[in-house]
């Protein structure tokens, strides 16, 4: 296989641990171990010698199980290279800088479609062109993704109404899923595709490669009109079917109530369990939709409706006459910006509330837990709040701030009232929906922060735009504003199982650049939207994610990176190496005092992570799907050349002691594509009992 000069230049610099954006000063986890994947300046992989990755900003990014990531990037304009407007946008696909390849380029072939056809990178409106933020799923590296089109021989061939399309497939497999303009083959009367758009709210695809997504038809096309143009979609290549279309019966009452527009905003589990908003029209039904019952959340699976919870219908649990209500027209309870739903289809979601005596900004917002087999209450407006002192009473909650596990443990952040003050009246709360506890409250100190010349750092407000988010595991990443009474900083924290607290990255940190500068980094989420498997999109159920940097454009414009990291007790890097032999990813251990001096003992496993084994020596379940190669391989060849170090003791505070790794043999080509994934089991000094298992690090063989 013939490497360009940079991945060559990163090969020379693996075992080195070396990156192209280094941090100086380091002192968070990721300062120590963040990998990045791709920074402005770079040599642009795919692209002619020469080309180089733009100051304007890479655009988001996503992960999936494997630990692979997805994230379009443009690229700096080029005449003698051929890149202009029309081509400088694409797709980068891979684990690390190393085995990055570009999947989809502006200005090529689009699948599917016409010779001549191409996807077209909006000069006006970048994000227009290809997706800004391509959706990729959880495993099967399935990608989801709108892009407009142009033929620039025949542009007669490209009009207006037929020039957007959505893609689907995997990267050397892409096929056109749908283009506007043509027939839609599971509607009878003619109706068209009309403008296809593309967003992280509304077009998902899970691990089955199943996408469902919202849009509207061509206006005047089979009868098309402002009632009946708007529908959500659900399937495959050749197998979409109409989930819900605006002016027909709604499937989840026998009442012949009609559907208003489809709302833009749906969730998906990894079981194809449809999560979406419905507004009902007011007058329709055998009993008379009104105003204040015409909106629901349900849930739609394979086919059936599922109503979760109605405006109008009682709470349960409530005083008598309590019922489901919205606080205003423009502020539903049933808005999917204030839901979450895990594999399983279980839902964690916001509702106000009216009636029974309900006060109107005092009890009238509440959270519940529920699904298809019924509902229960998490938290109402105006009770005593869990854990904190009598008379601190829960407030309202962060409506994006809700998420949930497939453990049924929750996470939010909600304002304080009663006896509170400014300085401690919000709070973020985690764990089972039935007894949420405090994980952090404003004016407590910030954990494992040292403090500064002013003081102790502590949270700052909490209840505003402070959106934790679980990695389906049991762990916890939480951003939040620090402050030491003079100075603001904004901090990542990582909450483990093992009970650690982890400084993921500190804003303050300054990172050098390959374009010959230094720059304080500014940290962000790549994406908010959920993914099918209870994880946000930039974060895996691994621990994997990554992040989207932001480099300042003053006085040097540094343009932006993705970057990747681990949150766990068990750290590696980097994420991919030659198949071809030679190179080592090093492993790295800190699962906390309580495991002074205990042993640990890495598996490894080709076959994934989804299921797991449990421990022959405790109640613990090794998050390796077990491999009668690999696993048992690892085992054997314990601290030989190959898995260096792998078998060892912890220091007096839970550390690795010395360089340990994974160092693929030369000689086995055949494994290239291969994925591995390794975990770390914690012994007892006695070695009878296994005591902890750390979060499985992934490994790409290329």
């Amino acid at each position: 296989m013939q490497r360009s000069p940079r991945t060559s230049l990163l090969l020379a610099r693996t075992a080195l641990l070396a990156s192209t954006v280094v941090p100086l000063a380091a002192q968070s986890v990721l300062a120590d171990h963040a990998q990045t994947v791709l920074v402005s300046g770079e040599f642009a992989p795919g692209f002619p010698a020469g080309a180089t990755i733009g100051t304007a900003p890479i655009f988001g990014g996503t992960i999936d199980r494997s630990g692979a990531l997805l994230f379009k990037a443009r690229i700096t304009q080029n005449a003698g290279l051929g890149i202009d407007a029309s081509n400088d946008a694409a797709y980068y696909f891979g684990h690390g800088g190393a085995d990055l390849q570009m999947v989809v380029r502006a200005g090529t072939q689009a699948p599917g479609c016409p010779v001549g056809t191409l996807l077209r990178n909006n000069t006006a409106t970048p994000s227009n062109g290809l997706t800004g933020v391509p959706r990729l799923s959880p495993a099967g590296s399935i990608l989801f993704f709108r892009s407009n089109l142009y033929d620039p021989v025949t542009p007669a061939n490209t009009p207006t109404n037929a020039d957007t399309a959505l893609f689907w497939g995997q990267p050397n497999a892409l096929q056109l899923l749908v283009r506007e303009g043509d027939f839609v083959p599971f509607l009878p009367n003619g109706e068209r595709w009309g403008d296809l758009q593309f967003a992280h709210t509304t077009h998902h695809v899970n691990g089955n490669g199943d996408v469902v997504f919202q849009n509207v038809l061509r206006s005047g096309a089979g009868g098309v009109n402002g009632n009946n143009d708007s529908m959500l979609v659900f399937g495959q290549p050749g197998t979409l079917q109409l989930a819900l279309r605006e002016g027909s019966p709604w499937p989840g009452s026998a009442n012949g109530e009609t559907l208003g527009p489809i709302g833009t905003q749906v969730q998906m589990s990894l079981a194809g369990i449809v999560l979406h908003p419905v507004v009902l029209q007011v007058g329709t039904g055998v009993v008379q939709v009104t105003a204040a019952n015409d909106k629901a959340l349900a849930l739609w699976v394979g086919g059936n409706t599922f109503v979760v919870a109605r405006e109008g219908d009682a709470a349960p649990g409530l005083p008598a006459g309590t019922v489901f209500s919205d606080v205003s027209p423009t502020v539903a309870f049933h808005a999917t910006s204030a839901c979450a739903i895990n594999q399983g289809g279980t839902v964690v979601f916001r509702a106000h509330l009216a009636g029974g005596g309900t006060v109107q900004g005092v009890d009238d917002s509440s959270v519940w837990i529920g699904g298809l087999g019924g509902l229960g209450k998490v938290f109402r407006t105006g009770e005593q709040a869990p854990g904190l002192a009598p008379g601190v009473l829960f407030g309202t909650v962060a409506d994006d701030s809700m998420q949930i596990d497939d453990a049924n443990r929750v996470v939010f952040s909600t304002t304080l009232t009663g006896a509170v003050t400014a300085g401690n009246d919000s709070a973020v709360w985690y764990g089972p929906a039935t007894a949420p506890a405090v994980l952090a409250r404003e004016g407590e100190r910030v954990p494992v922060m040292v403090a500064s010349a002013n003081g102790p750092w502590r949270y700052g407000d909490l209840s505003i735009s402070t959106r934790a988010m679980l990695d389906g595991s049991g762990g916890v990443i939480l951003p939040v504003q620090a402050t030491d009474g003079v100075d603001t900083r904004i901090v990542w924290l990582g909450f483990l199982t093992s009970g650690l607290v982890q400084l993921l990255i500190d804003d303050t940190e300054v990172w050098a650049t390959n374009l010959g500068s230094s720059s304080q980094e500014v940290a962000g989420f790549v994406s908010i939207a959920s993914n099918s498997d209870s994880t946000p999109s930039w974060m895996n159920r691994n621990g994997d994610f990554c992040l989207l940097m932001t480099l300042p454009s003053t006085p040097t414009n540094l343009g932006s990176a993705i970057v990747r990291g681990h949150l766990g007790s068990m750290q590696a890097e980097p994420s991919a190496v030659p198949a071809s032999g030679g190179f080592t990813q090093f492993f790295t251990f800190d699962v906390g005092p309580a495991q002074a001096n205990h042993f640990y003992f890495v598996l490894a496993s080709s076959l994934g992570t989804d299921i797991g084994f449990p421990s022959p020596l405790g109640p613990q379940q090794i998050p390796l799907n077990f491999d009668n190669e690999w696993t048992l391989l690892s085992y054997g060849a314990a601290n030989s050349v190959v898995w260096g170090n792998t078998f060892g003791q912890l220091d007096a505070q839970g550390r690795g002691i010395g360089l340990s790794g994974f160092t693929m043999p030369p000689g086995f080509l055949g494994f290239e594509g291969t994925i591995l994934h390794h975990a770390a089991v914690i012994l007892d000094p006695t070695f009878t009992t296994s005591t902890f298992v750390t979060e499985p690090v992934v490994l790409k063989l290329y």
